[in-house]
């Protein structure tokens, strides 16, 4: 007589989508301060900072994430002011992105999104774009 034997493989389930992160700036955390949560972040994550905040300036961005004020909206968004001639933020990486923030002060690179940049410079040297953007007071250079 013959027996017939059936194997089943149990295999762990994965997820379904190793997907982006959700990273959260807020003054009661998980994290204080831009520079932290850039630091914690994978590329393809998304860092949301609460609207209105005042960030630390001086940021460098070296990875392929999206940073947003939680509205979108930069009349509502944080703010990020560069002190003397330090950028107030660096997006040394093409497929970073930084969505609905006011900056002053000069802007290195990324691509800007429902932003107001004023009173400095906007300089692109890792390329990325301007998408609904308000520039205002600045002078730009480009050195593609």
């Amino acid at each position: 007589m013959r027996m017939k034997h059936t194997v089943l493989f149990v295999v762990p389930l994965l997820a379904l989508s190793a997907g982006a992160a959700e990273l959260r700036v807020s003054t009661g955390g998980p994290h204080a301060d831009l520079k932290s949560a850039i630091a914690a972040a994978r590329s393809g994550d998304v860092i949301v900072v609460d609207d209105g905040m005042e960030l630390e300036p001086g940021a460098i961005v070296g990875k392929a994430v999206t940073i947003r004020g939680a509205s979108g909206d930069w009349r509502k968004g944080p703010s990020l002011h560069a002190k003397g001639r330090k950028p107030c933020i660096e997006m040394r990486h093409a497929g970073a992105k930084l969505i609905g923030f006011r900056l002053s002060g000069t802007v290195g690179g990324g691509n800007l999104e429902n932003c107001l940049v004023s009173d400095g410079s906007a300089e692109w040297y890792a390329g990325g774009s301007a998408t609904n953007c308000v520039f205002t007071g600045n002078r730009g250079t480009s050195t593609a």
